[in-house]
C-alpha cells in the first residue's frame, strides 16, 4: 500500500480487515471516493483497539459481518431498484445469519440465489452478499489463507449496492 500511515495503522489487525482497508483505500483513490483517508484511519485505530481485547477479533469480525447484513436489509426495505427481491434477499440473510452461528455453510445461499431468475444491477450483487458473508467467516475459520479474498470479494459486492455501505459495515465493526 502507498499510503505509509495505512500501512501502520493496519499493523495488528486481522488479514479479513486488511484486505477490507486496502480495498477501501483503492476505492478511495480510484473511484474519488467521498471518504478521506482520515475518516478511514480512524475507523482502522478503533478497529485496532477492539480487536487487541480478548476475543475482540472474533468479536469485531462478526459485528462486520451482521452489519453487512442489516445494511444490505435496509436497502432491502427502502430502494425501489430492490423492491422486487426485498423477500428473498431477507430470507437470504436470516438463512447467513443461522448459518454464521452454525456450520458457516454457504451452498444453501448459493442454491437459493441460484433460483433467483433475471437478476441484474444492483440486485444482482446483493442476492450474493449474504453468501459471502457466510463465505468470509468459513474462511476465516478454516481456510486463513484465503479470507484476505473473501473479504474482498464481500466489499466489492456490498460496495456495488452502495458504495458507503463496507465503511459502515467495518465502522460498526470498530465498536466496542
Amino acid at each position: 500500500m502507498a499510503n505509509g500511515s495505512l500501512s501502520e495503522i493496519e499493523a495488528g489487525l486481522p488479514t479479513w480487515a486488511v484486505a477490507i482497508a486496502d480495498r477501501l483505500d483503492f476505492f478511495r483513490s480510484r473511484h474519488f471516493s467521498k471518504h478521506s483517508i482520515s475518516e478511514l484511519t480512524a475507523v482502522l485505530a478503533a478497529l485496532r483497539r477492539r480487536v487487541a481485547a480478548p476475543g475482540g477479533g472474533d468479536q469485531a469480525l462478526l459485528a462486520f459481518l451482521h452489519a453487512c447484513l442489516a445494511l444490505l436489509e435496509e436497502a432491502a426495505a427502502s430502494r425501489t431498484d430492490l423492491a422486487s427481491i426485498s423477500r428473498d434477499l431477507v430470507t437470504l440473510c436470516d438463512m447467513a445469519r443461522t448459518s454464521l452461528h452454525g456450520d458457516c455453510d454457504d451452498r444453501p445461499l448459493m442454491a437459493h440465489e441460484d433460483n433467483m431468475k433475471d437478476l441484474s444491477g444492483a440486485s444482482r450483487w446483493a442476492a450474493r452478499v449474504p453468501g459471502r458473508v457466510v463465505w468470509l467467516a468459513a474462511m476465516v475459520a478454516e481456510v486463513p489463507d484465503a479470507e484476505g479474498e473473501a473479504a474482498v470479494m464481500l466489499v466489492n459486492d456490498l460496495a456495488a449496492v452502495d458504495a458507503d455501505f463496507p465503511l459502515r459495515a467495518l465502522r460498526v465493526a470498530s465498536r466496542a
